[in-house]
């Protein structure tokens, strides 16, 4: 498949994320397009980043493996965690009359210091998508001047991809 055909979506369990769902599930239901479905998830907490370490090599690799095996199930968690929000988007779409054998869900840990939009647009290109799909909630006025969404934040850096912002 061309870049045209596949699509990211990226959800959370917002009511953002179910227009999103619907839209998408519409849109693309008679496509012949690929659709990920993305839930980011939140970042890992820096007491399971790093550890002070170690003079001694051995019990170097000891805590390092052991920090490793700490991050692994905390990830394992949070995707556990997210899955009926990405099971229940898909099952939104699918609905709509999206196919189910078009769609691909998956999960994406930010690395430290990586925004939101930067692990979308990241990942919209490993996926090799043309489109991305968000979803965007109307805050009052007063809200708006100390929140960005990332749906702005997406129009802004997106580069050779289209993005489309369900409100």
């Amino acid at each position: 498949m061309d870049a045209r055909d596949q699509v990211l979506v990226a959800v959370d369990g917002s009511e953002a994320s179910e227009r999103v769902a619907r839209y998408v599930g519409h849109l693309f239901a008679r496509a012949a397009c690929r659709v990920f479905w993305m839930h980011v998830l939140d970042p890992v907490p820096p007491a399971l980043l790093e550890f002070g370490g170690e003079e001694n090599p051995q019990k170097e690799r000891q805590r390092e493996r052991a920090l490793d095996e700490r991050q692994r199930r905390w990830i394992a968690a949070s995707e556990a965690t997210a899955a009926p929000v990405l099971d229940r988007m898909a099952a939104i779409a699918e609905a709509e009359g999206l196919s189910r054998d078009r769609i691909e869900k998956f999960f994406w840990a930010p690395i430290p210091e990586e925004s939101i939009t930067d692990v979308i647009l990241r990942s919209s290109r490993e996926h090799d998508c043309g489109t991305i799909v968000v979803g965007r909630e109307s805050h009052p006025w007063h809200k708006k001047l100390f929140q960005r969404h990332v749906a702005d934040e997406l129009v802004k850096k997106a580069e050779d991809v289209a993005i489309c912002v369900v409100v």
